[in-house]
């Protein structure tokens, strides 16, 4: 026989009613979602930490690679090369020769060519590119000669100092200044090499 299930039993008057269970408040679906929020937050708060300190480390590490790079003392290298330079200005740098002058030649003294000059035949005459070579106790003189227009009556004319006495070497040197004698008189001729020699040195500055 089966058990029948409760039945429905009227509230008699003036008894009280059963109190009803109120539905209880799900607690852990608000503790979660502050657990999530808070958990976002220190994410973005640690994130935000590294990155600050990123840049700090760069900046830090620029300022070391400056700072090195400008207290570095100059390498072996550097300073070789600053000397050199310094070492290159502070050399004199040895002046060209003048044109037409050969290692042995110079320009002749002022007092030599102002005495063949006095004794030029032709006041009208001059003499330039004055040139000397000093070979033991003789010095040799070679000039150009030009006319009172200033043109060019001889390329180059020699003469011999000896004892600072002048002598005419060449036949051009001799028909300008008839009162010094011929250098023949002392052993010396046109044909020696330092007479050569300075008359060449003459010739090239007429170029």
């Amino acid at each position: 026989m089966t058990n029948p299930g409760p039945q429905y039993q009227p509230q008699q008057p003036g008894q009280p009613y059963p109190p009803q269970e109120q539905p209880k408040k799900k607690r852990g679906g608000c503790m979660k979602w502050g657990a999530i929020i808070i958990g976002v937050l220190v994410a973005l708060f640690v994130i935000t930490g590294l990155a600050g300190g990123f840049d700090e480390s760069e900046e830090a590490t620029g300022d070391q690679s400056t700072t090195t790079s400008a207290e570095a003392p100059p390498s072996s290298a550097d300073q070789a090369t600053s000397t050199s330079r310094e070492e290159a200005a502070s050399s004199p740098v040895a002046a060209p020769a003048a044109r037409g002058q050969g290692p042995r030649c110079t320009p002749a003294d002022g007092p030599m060519l102002a005495l063949l000059e006095a004794g030029l035949e032709d006041p009208s005459l001059t003499l330039t590119n004055g040139t000397m070579i000093v070979s033991g106790e003789d010095t040799w003189v070679g000039a150009t000669t030009l006319d009172g227009d200033g043109e060019m009556e001889s390329r180059s004319d020699v003469w011999l100092f000896r004892n600072s006495v002048p002598f005419t070497v060449t036949g051009g040197a001799r028909s300008a200044t008839p009162a010094y004698a011929p250098a023949s008189g002392i052993g010396a001729s046109a044909g020696d090499e330092a007479a050569q020699a300075v008359d060449g040195c003459v010739v090239e500055q007429t170029r």
